[in-house]
């Protein structure tokens, strides 16, 4: 009966590992912004275990070791208070856990520096087109006050202006000498 009970039994074979993550972004100047850390470690639990990223996994294990064939059953969490994820890769096949998880680590990271990346472009033409529309703007703004001085004939005042205060300067000038004359 032993023999018979041990025969149908699957053999299992695990690897486990870690990865930290960080809900912080560096931004330029040096500050740094701070992301919601639960909605963030949730996220990052989801996308680590998503379709995607582990047939980006398989995808890249074919190429480097095409023997290799399957995917392993993957199981993230986070340690408890802390932002350390634990991934487990279980599979029957002992030759392909450690190989998937490694390729299923590397393209979590370039997943998220790719997403990185695309958010970037993403701000840099947000940010391109705002700068643009405030270029228009100034631009307009230069032209109404540059037609304002013209039709207010700003340049004659300004003109008229200066000379006034010249005017005035000699004349307290004269005036401080004339009282300086009358002591």
């Amino acid at each position: 009966w032993s023999v018979y009970d041990s025969s149908r039994r699957t053999v299992s074979y695990t690897t486990d590992s870690r990865i930290v993550i960080s809900a912080r972004v560096n931004v330029a100047g040096g500050n740094m912004l701070m992301e919601d850390a639960t909605g963030y470690m949730g996220t990052q639990l989801t996308v680590l275990q998503s379709e995607e990223v582990k047939n980006r996994a398989s995808a890249r294990l074919r190429s480097e070791r095409p023997e290799l064939t399957g995917t392993p059953d993957i199981n993230a969490n986070f340690l408890p208070r802390t932002t350390i994820i634990s991934i487990t890769a279980t599979s029957q096949n002992q030759q392909l856990v450690q190989p998937f998880l490694n390729a299923l680590m590397e393209e979590y990271i370039a997943f998220r520096r790719d997403r990185r990346v695309e958010t970037s472009r993403v701000v840099m033409k947000d940010v391109s087109a705002e700068i643009a529309r405030l270029e228009k703007v100034i631009s307009g703004q230069e032209n109404d006050l540059l037609r304002y001085k013209q039709r207010n004939n700003i340049g004659f005042w300004e003109l008229q202006s200066n000379e006034a205060a010249r005017n005035l300067s000699q004349l307290k000038t004269r005036d401080a000498s004339l009282r300086m004359q009358l002591r």
